[in-house]
């Protein structure tokens, strides 16, 4: 909490590059019905233009599909409960 008190009037600062990017993390079976929860931090830069943490909707098999389901359905659009949960 102090480190938010005393950066709160710090600007944001965003700045374009050439490639768009993205990284998503997934921690398997973490919940008590054995879902998997996953989050993802996109840039076009310089800080994050887009993040978003839920617990997915379905169960996998393993970490490596959990990522790979996540990837997909922002790919395509067809996230749901984007936003933290």
């Amino acid at each position: 909490m102090q480190y938010i008190g005393n950066t709160k009037n710090m600007t944001l600062m965003i700045e374009p590059d050439d490639k768009a990017k993205r990284k998503v993390d997934s921690s398997y079976a973490v919940h008590p019905d054995l879902k998997s929860h996953t989050g993802i931090y996109m840039t076009l830069g310089k800080g994050a233009t887009y993040t978003a943490s839920c617990k997915q909707k379905i169960n996998t098999k393993s970490l490596t599909e959990a990522e790979k389901w996540w990837l997909w359905m922002t790919q395509w659009g067809k996230c749901y409960g984007l936003g933290t949960s």
